[in-house]
């Protein structure tokens, strides 16, 4: 006799605004999917990378949250639907690029917190790199597959 088992698992993705390859892209959230039936994608809302991942995801029938910023940035930010919005990260006072590096690491944190790891694609902003230096700090695995 066989028991199922289903994994939930909690995958972050962070990247540069410049976006990565589209296929590659499909391909890494397709092979999650298959190996984690209850997947939880977790992205930002800056453009680029996040909004890829959160389209695709909308696309693709993956569930996917978002880890917003307090801004009024509309040039350089894209608008995810109120029911994905998991945290708003940050304040009027504080600046956009403070603002930005707090919600890296939250959103590092909060894959840790559940047991998941992170997805990096075009991981060469300083974004990224902030993301990179904080799960190695709390040893929250990371895998790149663009750069």
């Amino acid at each position: 006799m066989y028991i199922s088992v289903v994994v939930k698992i909690i995958i972050g993705f962070f990247g540069s605004r410049y976006g990565c390859n589209e296929e590659k892209l499909k391909q890494k959230l397709k092979e999650l999917k298959n190996k984690y039936p209850e997947l939880k994608i977790i992205v930002g809302d800056a453009k680029g990378v996040d909004h890829q991942v959160y389209t695709l995801c909308k696309k693709m029938n993956i569930n996917v949250k978002v880890f917003k910023v307090f801004n009024n940035w509309d040039k350089i930010s894209y608008q995810p639907e109120e029911d994905d919005v998991i945290k708003i990260v940050g304040s009027r006072e504080q600046t956009l690029r403070v603002r930005l590096a707090m919600r890296t690491v939250e959103l590092v944190k909060f894959v840790k917190k559940h047991g998941g790891f992170l997805v990096g694609c075009n991981v060469n902003g300083k974004g990224s790199q902030l993301a990179l230096k904080t799960a190695s700090k709390l040893g929250v695995e990371v895998d790149v597959i663009e750069k």
